[in-house]
Parts: C-alpha cells; sequence; structure tokens
C-alpha cells in the first residue's frame, strides 16, 4: 500500500506582488535551485554504479521519489509539481537526456566536429557522475559502465583506452581524483585497470580539463604515444581490464614532495624548493611509497609563443625495471609556476636529480618510459 501525501507540499508555489513599484508586479514562480539533484541524492539507488547506465539508456525513466514522481526522456524533465517540463535551474546540472545523447541510442556512427565535442564533454559529465557512486566489488569498475562505452564507441568511431578514448588520450590522462595531502588513501586492491586510468581508483573524478576548448589558446601535445596495450577478461573490451601498459616518450623531471598540512606541497624542482602559491597545482591518487617522484609533461595549453598552462603526471617508478612507472599524481602549472615561463624548458634545460630513469633515450631528446 502507499502512504498518504500531504499535497500541498508538492503544488508550486506561484506568488502574485503588488509591490508598490508596479512596474516590477507580477506573478513568480519560486522554487529551489537544483531541486532535482537534491532529490534524486536522497535515494539510495541512485547512488549505486550499476543504475548510472540504466537510466541513460532506456529512452524514458520514471523515478519513485519519497515526495513526489520525477519522470525524464530526451525532450523533456518532468514532476508532479511541474507536469509540463520543470523550469530553468530546476532540472540535472550534470548528464541529462538532452538530444546529444540520441547520437548514441540512434547508433549513429559519424560525427561532425562540434557533435564530437559536446559527446566527449558528456563522457566527462558520465564519468564524474558514475565516480561519485558506490560499487560492492571494485572490479566491476569498468563492467558496470561498459553500456554506455559501446554507444560512445559506435558514435565517435574511436577506441575505449580502460575508460579514456585514444583520440583523446594523451588529455585525458590529467584527469584529477579526490585531492588532499594528509591521510591519503592506499591504491584499491585487487586490480581493477592500470594507473593511469581513473578507474584504478575511488572516489570523485574530474576529466573537464581534458576537453578545454578556449578558442584563444592552441594545444601542444609534449608526449608521444606509442602504444596502448589493454588486456581485457574476455574479448569485450569495454569489460573488466585484467591488465594494461602504456608506452610513450616525453622528457622526465625529478621531483621532490614535501607536504605541509597548513600551506600544502612544497616542491623541489630545478635545484631549489618552491613553496605554493597558486602558481601550480597537485593532486595524488593515493599514498606513495616516495616522495620522491618523475614529473611527465602531458600537454600545454598555450596564449602565445610557448606560453601558457603545462599538463604533468606524477610518477613512481615499479622497482620491477628501468623506466616502468605507475601514476601517482598530476601537476599543473600556470605559466611562471616553478619556475617554468614556457614548456621548452622540459627539453634539457632542467636540472635534474642523477635517479631519473628511461626505458631508452631518443634521438629528438625524449625518452621512452612504460606506465603500468
Amino acid at each position: 500500500c502507499f502512504p498518504k501525501r500531504v499535497t500541498a507540499a508538492i503544488e508550486p508555489c506561484i506568488v502574485q506582488t503588488a509591490w508598490t513599484d508596479s512596474s516590477y508586479n507580477d506573478t513568480y514562480h519560486l522554487y529551489l535551485e537544483n531541486s532535482w539533484d537534491k532529490a534524486m541524492d536522497k535515494m539510495p539507488l541512485t547512488r549505486r554504479a550499476w543504475v548510472v547506465q540504466e537510466l541513460l539508456l532506456p529512452p524514458r525513466v520514471l523515478y519513485l521519489n519519497g515526495r513526489q514522481l520525477f519522470w525524464e526522456c530526451y525532450e523533456l524533465a518532468a514532476c508532479e509539481t511541474y507536469p509540463d517540463g520543470t523550469p530553468p535551474n530546476y532540472r540535472p546540472r550534470g548528464v541529462t537526456k538532452e538530444a546529444k545523447w540520441q547520437a548514441f541510442i540512434s547508433g549513429r556512427i559519424q560525427l561532425d566536429t562540434t557533435e564530437e565535442h559536446s559527446v566527449s564533454y558528456l563522457w566527462a559529465g558520465i564519468v564524474a557522475m558514475y565516480s561519485k557512486c558506490e560499487l560492492t566489488y571494485g572490479t566491476d569498475k569498468l563492467v558496470a559502465l561498459s553500456g554506455v562505452a559501446k554507444l560512445m564507441e559506435q558514435a565517435l568511431d574511436d577506441e575505449y583506452c580502460a575508460g579514456l578514448w585514444k583520440s583523446h588520450l594523451i588529455t585525458e590522462l590529467s584527469w584529477t581524483g579526490p585531492s588532499g595531502i594528509m591521510n591519503l588513501p592506499l591504491r584499491p586492491s585487487p586490480y581493477r585497470a592500470p594507473s593511469w586510468s581513473w578507474a584504478s581508483i575511488d572516489g570523485y573524478i574530474s576529466v573537464g580539463d581534458s576537453y578545454n576548448k578556449d578558442p584563444y589558446k592552441y594545444l601542444e601535445a609534449l608526449i608521444d604515444i606509442i602504444d596502448c596495450d589493454i588486456q581485457t577478461a574476455t574479448a569485450d573490451r569495454t569489460g573488466a581490464v585484467v591488465g594494461g601498459s602504456l608506452r610513450v616518450s616525453g622528457w622526465l623531471a625529478s621531483i621532490q614532495l614535501h607536504a605541509d598540512s597548513k600551506s600544502g606541497w612544497r616542491v623541489f624542482f630545478d635545484g631549489k624548493w618552491w613553496d605554493f602559491g597558486g602558481r601550480f597545482y597537485i593532486s595524488l591518487d593515493c599514498s606513495p611509497s616516495s616522495l620522491r617522484m618523475h614529473c611527465l609533461p602531458l600537454f600545454a595549453y598555450c596564449t602565445d609563443s610557448h606560453r601558457g598552462n603545462v599538463y604533468c603526471l606524477l610518477l613512481s617508478p615499479t622497482g620491477n625495471a628501468n623506466g616502468q612507472f605507475q601514476r601517482i599524481g598530476v601537476l599543473y602549472t600556470d605559466p611562471g609556476g616553478l619556475g617554468i615561463e614556457d614548456w621548452t624548458r622540459f627539453r634539457g634545460d632542467i636540472e635534474n636529480e642523477a635517479w631519473v630513469q628511461y626505458e631508452e633515450l631518443c634521438d629528438n631528446g625524449k625518452g621512452i618510459i612504460s606506465i603500468l
């Protein structure tokens, strides 16, 4: 049986004003911003990771909330309060059943440049929403999103690489997890993805910076992808991953961190210590075995010449082979941060420690490494 409800609680709040200044008098609808999200957050089922693709893939979804019914399709999001459609800023902030999602459902193969960017950005929203949800078994991290990944493969005509996309791999490697300095978690066990994949850790993930399309900046790739090898448990490339490695060529720099709970990270780089002052940002994925790390510049967003924001991976040697690493986190710098006015300094004008290692050196000054 269904409990009785106070229907007045779900009726729209409509106010007719009678102010002295009649030019502002009108009929107003009063409601809380993001009411949809607030209602969904209180539903335990929507916090489960397996439910994410169940909400995204069907053409229509009905939500039985404790206070009222919500429903959505590709063209409308509505509820009992607003059965003809929710007002602005009421509906979900993140991933919604907008028209662009039809590109997946209809099985379209080719997208134009504008559509491709929209769909890629939509993936960032899906990952963000999915990463906030809970899984009973961590090994299901990629499995529970495989249905969505399959449709994305069709729409983008791209190759899926353990939660990342081959055509965006260099920028997507700069994803960030839950930031912190003290009491960082250990890397989850058992294995579920390579360390360079967001699926290798738990907690909220942001890949938004990967799709920064500032018209006044251009992207300068600082690494070359040599090989991306993913071993899956079955023939399904979007399913469970049992191993994987990324082989790249790039420039490495030695870096050492010192944790300060009040002022943030201090960094020893290029022969001197640098204090955090808003010119660089560090996010570690998990508790590192050592604060001595290798810094791998991935790409730079440049405004003029070679000046711009530089995005780097922080790597820790596995100890199993020379030039073999695991991702530990990311480092971003603004122009001038850590004394780096432009990315060309990484070509060899940095004072590195003797323990910097490569798998092998290349003729162009870069070195080859593997990231597991």
